[in-house]
């Protein structure tokens, strides 16, 4: 015969967390962007990719080019890259020697950047304002 030794009522009580609301865009300093299509946003990497082997052989202007047509489609990786270029903190980080900075061109690409959601754009638009 069994007998019961012990019996025992739980009862779970779950309530749920106040969500806190995500910041939004404009107080981020990003717009929301929707996503590109698979096959522009491959493309565009594409382009971004021979870019940057380009910019890595010394091959400026050509990379420039490459990382505008991808920026234009709208990659932020590209707008950054093509703002890099132009960038006089940037150009010195790159050891460029012979090709003139353009602190305008940069801050045009770097707000670009910032529009497509790239999180450092923000922080090297203020740094370009800094060197005035």
């Amino acid at each position: 015969m069994a007998a019961i030794l012990a019996e025992a009522k739980t009862v779970l009580a779950v309530e749920a967390a106040a969500a806190r609301p995500e910041p939004s865009a404009a107080s981020r300093g990003t717009a929301l962007v929707p996503p590109l299509p698979p096959e522009e946003r491959e493309r565009a990497l594409g382009m971004h990719a021979k870019g940057q082997e380009l910019l890595d052989r010394g091959q400026v202007y050509a990379a420039r080019k490459l990382f505008e047509r991808a920026a234009e489609i709208g990659l932020a990786q590209s707008a950054v890259a093509l703002a890099a270029t132009y960038d006089p903190d940037e150009l010195a980080k790159m050891r460029v020697v012979g090709l003139p900075p353009d602190a305008v061109a940069a801050r045009k690409w770097y707000e670009k950047a910032r529009e497509l959601g790239a999180p450092e754009a923000g922080d090297r638009l203020r740094r370009l304002g800094a060197a005035r």
